[in-house]
């Protein structure tokens, strides 16, 4: 709010300015450099507007289709993979995916981390997982807010049985009929990955969660087939033709959001549901929040 006040008064001073007179307000004209200032005056407070009240609340599913030489013929399977809700006391998009997820028909569901800004939100965030967790088997890792903001609170439990938080642990799971295994590591916890990846067994369609997508080259030289994982939030803030402004992420622009070819591997970075907490705006522009769909086939 404080920004799109700041606009507006920056807006109507600029406006007095070009509509200052020489000889009398009637008979003063305003320059075509005025108007252009008007009109990108009036284009800023537009996407301002947008990206505060509109964008933040607009779900977008992305689909891509992943091919694997693993899979055996006709056998296939699909993940829904969800990032970064950073709940909040006001309730925001999360809200809608209990709704939403049924509709996409996954075999399972993955969660990257950063669950809550503050802990009042706590109960919904759950209750969000406890119903996700009854369309397909949802697993979770904690992202660096839920590791180093909450280090003593179970975000994951109470949520039903049929959620699984993967605390540097490997599951043999079978998806669809696909032998496989899934994999997560929280952060603060990177010491671990190492020999977890080094014994995944190379028959299986590997699957690997974590928050960051700094580690993607580490796993990529392993067996791993796929890497999910969030944090950059798309950058929340992108402009055309460059994308994310800013990511917070050690690997820059380079994995800032969509799907990715790490060598063999396979990796898809979600733009997040919620925004970062604090004081920072709460504010997206062309990088709407994300349900990302990847269904993986032979």
């Amino acid at each position: 709010m404080l920004v799109l006040l700041v606009a507006f008064i920056t807006f109507t001073f600029v406006s007095a300015l070009v509509i200052s007179f020489r000889g009398g307000f009637k008979r003063s004209k305003i320059s075509f450099v005025g108007w252009s200032i008007i009109f990108t005056s009036l284009i800023g407070l537009g996407c301002l507007y947008w990206g505060f009240f509109f964008e933040p609340y607009e779900l977008e599913v992305t689909n891509t289709v992943i091919h694997n030489a693993k899979l055996a013929h006709g056998k296939h399977f699909r993940i829904v993979h969800i990032s970064d809700t950073h709940c909040d006391e006001i309730a925001g998009p999360e809200t809608r995916l209990p709704s939403l997820i049924p509709q996409l028909k996954p075999d399972i569901i993955v969660f990257t981390g950063d669950a809550i800004n503050t802990f009042k939100a706590l109960k919904r965030f759950r209750s969000v997982l406890s119903e996700l967790s009854k369309v397909a088997p949802v697993y979770v890792v904690k992202g660096n807010h839920d590791s180093r903001c909450y280090p003593d609170v179970n975000l994951f439990t109470r949520s039903g049985s049929n959620v699984q938080e993967l605390e540097s642990t490997t599951q043999s799971i079978k998806i669809n009929g696909v032998d496989a295994t899934i994999s997560g590591v929280p952060i603060d916890s990177e010491a671990n990955i190492p020999h977890l990846i080094s014994v995944l067994p190379k028959e299986t369609y590997n699957i690997f969660l974590f928050h960051y997508p700094s580690i993607a080259d580490q796993l990529a030289k392993a067996d791993v087939d796929l890497f999910l994982c969030g944090h950059t939030h798309g950058g929340q803030v992108r402009l055309p033709f460059y994308g994310a402004i800013i990511t917070r992420s050690l690997t820059g622009k380079r994995f800032e959001s969509g799907y990715y070819k790490d060598g063999k591997m396979d990796m898809n970075v979600n733009r997040g549901i919620g925004m970062v907490g604090g004081s920072a705006p709460k504010i997206r522009f062309m990088c709407k929040p994300e349900v990302s769909v990847l269904d993986i086939c032979e």
